[in-house]
């Protein structure tokens, strides 16, 4: 019964943070909104099971201050003291220890629902990425320095308020095996989102 009700407050709060706004609301703070953009959702082209984005934050400013969206549709800021689960992989701040204790609460399949209505709020985001639109085609520079069209078949890594398109698996895999605090440099490198 209480797995019941933290599932039934937990799709209320996700759903109530989404009805609040269709759309995910501009950032006020100094997050740079400026840099190179993919006005595709995310590339996520296939679906929400087509990816998972590697933790929930959808900004990051120049000094490397970041905001995720927790499961309620709030904004958090993720610092130290952040309540933070992990989901199938994914590294999930939360707004406070209530939707925390919710998360911890949930079946899978419980949890696979909120995060479909999670994921719509979070696909509104307009995320800093590595293209920039030359000659009418959304180019993307791969951390190994290859330049090509991004195209659907390109895979890509989904994290920190970043979308990379890498020209390949094997120059994916090898940036997801670097430890966090080196990937975010690169990710940072590549989507010149400052140092």
């Amino acid at each position: 019964m209480q797995k019941l009700i933290i599932a039934i407050l937990m799709v209320a709060l996700v759903t109530g943070g989404l009805f609040a706004g269709s759309k995910a609301p501009e950032s006020k703070d100094e997050t740079d909104h400026s840099m190179h953009k993919s006005d595709k959702e995310h590339g996520m082209h296939a679906g929400h099971d087509a990816y998972m984005p590697m933790n929930n934050v959808f900004a990051i400013n120049k000094k490397g201050e970041r905001k995720a969206l927790c499961g309620c549709g709030m904004e958090v800021a993720v610092n130290d003291d952040t309540p933070v689960e992990t989901f199938k992989g994914m590294t999930f701040w939360t707004c406070g220890e209530t939707c925390a204790e919710m998360m911890k609460g949930m079946s899978e399949a419980e949890m696979d629902n909120a995060m479909k209505i999670w994921h719509e709020k979070f696909d509104g985001y307009k995320l800093a990425s590595n293209t920039e639109m030359k000659d009418g085609k959304e180019m993307a520079t791969c951390g190994c320095g290859m330049v090509f069209e991004v195209s659907d078949d390109n895979p890509r890594i989904v994290e920190n308020g970043m979308v990379l398109h890498m020209c390949g698996d094997n120059c994916k895999n090898m940036v997801m095996e670097m430890p966090a605090e080196k990937r975010l440099k690169m990710e940072k490198k590549m989507t010149k989102s400052g140092t």
